[in-house]
């Protein structure tokens, strides 16, 4: 179920997401006039969580957290509360997909060969391997974008169809991204 959408470069919340719970909750206990609580509580969740944000090549989620609250104006003593967890729980079990899941893993490994190859003593002896190990990074980082890719035509609803059942990443098989 898609809860945000962007357009002309701003988020839009659907409608919908005020019937859920969670989400209620937190624009009721929002006072302001034009409820700018709320909006950047939902910026902050989009931005954080949202597969399809901009920030996601932020791998380690606290890093994220913390650039967001900057990005959106929160203050240095902004914590996340229950009700705000509530709501980013609820986000990520409507959101997530095997495909996401198995993204965040794919992010997480090439971050830390990332980390690896950075910090790597290059010699005579070992320059062979580091260069091939940096050859092999960049088809990586292009099947990465189109795993990246799936997974936001998922989160929008519009995935791939196989006669009248929608298809997943994991039912298309990952042989297709590496051939």
């Amino acid at each position: 179920m898609r809860l945000f959408a962007r357009k002309d470069f701003r988020l839009v919340v659907e409608p919908v997401v005020f019937s859920i719970k969670a989400f209620k909750k937190l624009e009721v206990r929002d006072r302001t006039v034009n409820k700018s609580q709320l909006e950047k509580e939902l910026a902050f969740i989009y931005f954080v969580y949202d597969p399809r944000s901009d920030l996601q090549f932020i791998v380690d989620e606290q890093e994220r957290i913390e650039r967001v609250k900057e990005l959106i104006g929160f203050d240095s003593k902004f914590k996340i509360d229950a009700d705000l967890q509530k709501a980013i729980d609820v986000y990520i079990s409507m959101t997530e997909t095997s495909s996401s899941l198995l993204l965040k893993d794919i992010k997480v490994g090439v971050d830390k060969l990332r980390i690896y190859l950075r910090d790597a003593d290059v010699s005579e002896e070992t320059f062979d391997k580091y260069t091939r190990a940096l050859k092999e990074l960049i088809p990586l980082s292009q099947k990465i974008s189109e795993v990246e890719r799936i997974v936001i035509k998922e989160v929008e609803g519009i995935s791939n169809a196989r006669g009248d059942k929608a298809t997943s990443l994991l039912d298309q098989g990952f042989d297709q991204l590496f051939k």
